[in-house]
């Protein structure tokens, strides 16, 4: 309730008793008056002499946070219903995106990686390598090569949006399963990633990157029989992602 006090006061633009703070958030009286104390003593509010309480400060401060916290809230679900739902053809529409978020992290994570960062990243690359040529699924080093990439990059709002993309309802096991056939180009390309971020070189990190999820696109359709498409995400060359400027994270 303190959320909804809080915009009351504010919609209000003058100070507002318990009696017009109870009408507007349909509560009773005395309710609104225990959470009305709470907030005084929080340092949300203030008394106005006889007229009631305004916001304080802070109070404007929690409020902007709320409101933050709802416009990424909104933001995720929106992402939600665009990523993969069990529709192959939802699948190419999810690899645009990959294209346009991965190859830059892999150019800033050449720059950036700790040498314990590529000790993940090799770990999960020979873990993936293993288990393919051990005839098994290799889903999760998979998914873990990639997301550890965009871990590196320090950018929590991509790495973020790319583990959304990638296990809502399991995508990232669609892009493995059709890549099995092909287990020698899925274990070469990781290596290949790999190799240019150990050796500091972004533009290569960020080149074999598109030429990995070129590849992957290719598999996805072959498998899915999905027609080809006339050129990818509106603005975006297919395959290739935007290299970062002076070493700076992808925005």
């Amino acid at each position: 309730m303190t959320i909804e006090i809080l915009q009351a006061l504010q919609s209000a633009g003058v100070p507002a008793g318990a009696k017009a703070l109870s009408e507007a958030t349909d509560a009773s009286q005395a309710t609104v008056g225990r959470v009305l104390r709470r907030m005084e003593e929080d340092g949300l509010i203030e008394p106005v002499s006889n007229k009631g309480r305004k916001l304080t400060p802070e109070g404007l401060r929690r409020l902007r946070e709320h409101s933050a916290s709802d416009v990424k809230r909104r933001l995720a679900r929106d992402l939600v219903n665009i990523s993969f739902d069990g529709d192959k053809e939802r699948l190419i529409e999810v690899m645009r995106i990959r294209e346009m978020l991965e190859p830059g992290c892999a150019a800033v994570a050449a720059l950036r990686a700790t040498q314990e960062e590529l000790t993940v990243l090799e770990n999960y690359a020979f873990g993936h390598r293993y288990l393919l040529f051990q005839g098994k699924a290799a889903n999760r080093e998979d998914l873990n090569f990639h997301l550890s990439i965009a871990a590196v990059s320090q950018n929590q709002t991509l790495s973020k949006i790319l583990e959304l993309l990638l296990t809502d309802n399991n995508a990232y096991v669609e892009f493995s399963r059709a890549g099995e056939a092909e287990r020698d180009a899925q274990v070469t390309a990781h290596f290949e990633i790999l190799d240019a971020i150990r050796s500091r070189d972004g533009d290569r990190a960020r080149k074999a990157m598109c030429a990995h999820l070129k590849h992957v696109i290719e598999d996805v359709r072959r498998v899915y029989h999905i027609a080809e498409d006339r050129g990818g995400a509106p603005g975006v060359e297919p395959g290739c992602g935007a290299a970062p400027e002076d070493g700076a994270s992808p925005s």
